[in-house]
């Protein structure tokens, strides 16, 4: 389907467009599969201007069959290369992942997408309400998980653009293992917060997420990046990102999942562990934006026939 945002103004409000997009559906949107999971729920969720990248083929098997964020490989994968277990190629593979982006897209910001049936709330104004309920359980829910201190959840409601109510989740965390100190200490302090812009209504749920055949509310993804999941220190504390946003999207519904930029594209640094590549988080994983590289087997495949 040809993307509506082609031909519609920018200046249209997100809630327009998802209403063109929904009423132009005639089934869930198929799961691409020359696409890594990551594409396919970004492009689902309305996030634009990614695409993926080729890795060696024994570097994505190892990614796919295991959890790298939520153990010690990660780190090492960032930040070391080659990572220890993988192959000289896989620094090159992520590297490739943190792609320009010549225009303002919804792939430089934070986002926070989901389809919540519609039996789950009475209106849009309902779903946000209900949808930054399920997000602050999930947030305590990996701190506790994490064993990490922190303060009281703080639940607000801020006015935004074209009329809509952005309710935020905010949360003070304090561990002394990454330099947190609690809010009381004026100027010093780690902070997670929550956006979540109200949604619009879609007549089905992609395919890569069940495809449903139902009318849910849809949280989608926008140039402005106004849902969002954005941890923010100051200091010399140093959040491990990565592995709060992987315990975050273990704890969300199965129709969620939130999207992180390339750290150089993060309005606040967070640490050096902030990925320098793009992120979906979802069912307590991280994926990547990459597809195997298995050009190299078939070669040696050709030179072996006859």
């Amino acid at each position: 389907m040809v993307l509506l945002s082609m031909f519609i103004p920018r200046i249209l409000s997100i809630t327009i467009l998802s209403a063109a997009l929904a009423a132009c559906a005639t089934g869930p949107r198929p799961v691409n599969p020359e696409k890594s999971l990551a594409l396919n729920l970004a492009e689902a969720g309305g996030i634009d201007g990614l695409k993926d990248q080729k890795i060696p083929a024994e570097d994505y098997g190892r990614i796919t069959s295991s959890n790298l964020v939520m153990d010690a490989g990660w780190t090492a994968a960032i930040t070391a290369s080659p990572a220890p277990g993988f192959s000289s190629g896989f620094g090159l593979g992520l590297g490739l992942l943190t792609m320009l982006f010549p225009e303002p897209v919804g792939a430089k910001e934070n986002q926070v997408v989901a389809w919540m049936p519609t039996e789950m709330a009475t209106s849009p104004e309902d779903a946000q309400i209900k949808m930054r309920d399920i997000v602050a359980k999930a947030v305590e829910a990996a701190l506790t998980e994490l064993e990490w201190g922190h303060g009281p959840i703080e639940l607000a409601t801020y006015p935004f653009l074209w009329g809509n109510k952005i309710q935020m989740v905010a949360t003070w965390l304090y561990p002394d293992e990454m330099g947190c100190p609690s809010k009381e200490i004026k100027g010093k302090h780690c902070i997670l917060t929550v956006g979540i812009l109200k949604p619009s209504l879609a007549k089905y749920s992609p395919a890569v997420i069940g495809g449903a055949s139902q009318t849910n509310f849809f949280f989608e993804g926008d140039d402005a990046g106004n849902g969002f999941i954005r941890a923010s220190n100051v200091g010399d504390s140093a959040i491990d990102t990565p592995r709060l946003y992987a315990m975050i999207a273990k704890h969300l519904p199965s129709w969620a999942y939130f999207y992180t930029p390339p750290a150089r594209y993060l309005k606040i640094k967070t640490s050096d562990l902030d990925p320098k590549f793009p992120v979906i988080y979802y069912k307590g994983k991280a994926e990547i934006f990459a597809v195997p590289d298995t050009s190299k087997k078939e070669i040696i495949v050709r030179k072996e026939t006859p």
